[in-house]
């Protein structure tokens, strides 16, 4: 059961075209973290709003429902949207978790009946301040040092599908290049949902950019819009199990660089997850924080958030908290589901020994990791976090069903369900 004037899509490939250009806009217009533009992943389904003005992409697991990219509305209708899709979900009998909101969409969550957890953080490097300057981008300095004068070359790639040479030639180069990394990880394949999946054919605006040796491309970096072109997320970096050393940050530099040329005013390193959890807020989920707690201290071989902190830190970028938000509450079995469908925790037996030997050898020859504790850190105060809620609830535009009502909470009846 769908509310008036709302629309529900099955999969991707279900879209309308304009439907389709609708997503891809708001997404790019409107996207303001990281994985905005995850939500134009093949397998999600997706809740339009009246008249279209608004979409929020989601996977689902029984009868709770994972989101991804937020919502993806103007500013000021996003508090409709957010009363739509839980009219929707009132109707539906479902849970939903919205999986990575930011801080200053904190308290119009929780005043909507959200129970909210931080689950993490997103280094941001504002280009307009970075400089790569000075004793703090030394490490950076040298692995771009290292990587010109050993012949590396960076160039941008239009993936257009319509181009053969693109789609025979560099589409499946770049697909070797992503199965000789993914051999050499603890799952031996791509993950999904809060990570985006190698698709050359469906690339919309992201943008790519390769590191060349010899004319052979060694790495390649894949970055996501947001906020109409003034943020890009590096969230898709792969290279070749014998590619020069550093070549993912000479990448990442030689992509600021040039975004920084094009007056774009942000670049997202991605979410590290379980990054300071402890540092959450007194309402957050004990099974939440005590959860990814674990998992930074006892599983690190499992997307080992350590080493991701590490080397995203060494680009000395500020940092955005990130939240899960679920309604009604957070319950256990959906927080394992969506980890399960994530993949995270879910490797490939066969390669899970040599991973966790290669982290035992590294602890035995002492290696240093940078320490969120006393590295430096910012808080990052741009636009998006400095100002109040972006949104607050509004009534759907009809009541829900009487069946929906029946069942309903008195916070449901009083916010949702009645205008």
């Amino acid at each position: 059961m769908v509310p008036d004037g709302c629309t529900h899509v099955a999969g991707r490939d279900l879209l309308t075209p304009d439907q389709l250009r609708t997503l891809e806009a708001l997404a790019y217009r409107e996207g303001e973290a990281y994985d905005s533009y995850l939500a134009l992943e093949r397998g999600l389904e997706y809740f339009f709003g009246c008249g279209g003005q608004g979409v929020v992409g989601y996977t689902r697991w029984r009868k709770h429902l994972f989101v991804v990219g937020g919502l993806l509305a103007a500013e000021g209708r996003r508090g409709k949207l957010l009363s739509q899709l839980m009219d929707f979900a009132v109707r539906n009998r479902l849970e939903i978790s919205f999986l990575n909101i930011l801080g200053r969409d904190v308290p119009a969550f929780r005043n909507a009946g959200f129970a909210v957890s931080k689950v993490g953080e997103e280094p941001v490097v504002p280009l307009d301040t970075c400089t790569w300057q000075g004793a703090d981008y030394a490490w950076v300095r040298r692995q771009e040092n290292f990587c010109t004068r050993s012949g590396v070359q960076f160039d941008e790639i239009v993936p257009d599908p319509k181009c053969d040479t693109f789609l025979n030639v560099i589409a499946p180069e770049i697909h070797e290049v992503s199965r000789d990394h993914l051999e050499h990880t603890v799952y031996g394949r791509e993950l999904s949902m809060m990570v985006g999946r190698l698709d050359p054919e469906a690339m919309f605006r992201k943008r790519l950019f390769v590191a060349r040796k010899d004319g052979r491309i060694e790495a390649f970096v894949i970055a996501n819009p947001g906020r109409n072109g003034d943020l890009w997320s590096v969230e898709t970096y792969r290279k070749r199990v014998d590619a020069t050393r550093g070549v993912i940050a000479f990448l990442i530099t030689q992509i600021s660089r040039q975004l920084r040329a094009e007056d774009v005013k942000l670049l997202s390193l991605c979410q590290v997850p379980t990054l300071r959890v402890k540092c959450g807020t007194p309402s957050d989920s004990a099974f939440v924080t005590n959860g990814m707690a674990f998992w930074w201290k006892y599983l690190p071989w499992f997307y080992d958030p350590p080493r991701q902190y590490h080397f995203k830190s060494r680009f000395r970028p500020q940092y955005r908290e990130c939240f899960v938000a679920t309604y009604p509450k957070t319950r256990i079995a959906p927080m394992l589901a969506f980890f399960f469908k994530w993949g995270v925790i879910v490797p490939d037996l066969k390669r899970l020994p040599l991973q966790m030997l290669k982290r035992m050898a590294k602890w035995k020859n002492h290696e240093r990791l940078a320490d969120p504790v006393t590295e430096p850190y910012v808080l990052y105060q741009g636009s998006l976090d400095d100002s109040p809620p972006s949104f607050h609830l509004e009534p759907a535009d009809r009541p829900a069903s009487e069946h929906a009502v029946a069942g309903a909470t008195e916070f449901e009846k009083s916010t949702i369900l009645v205008p």
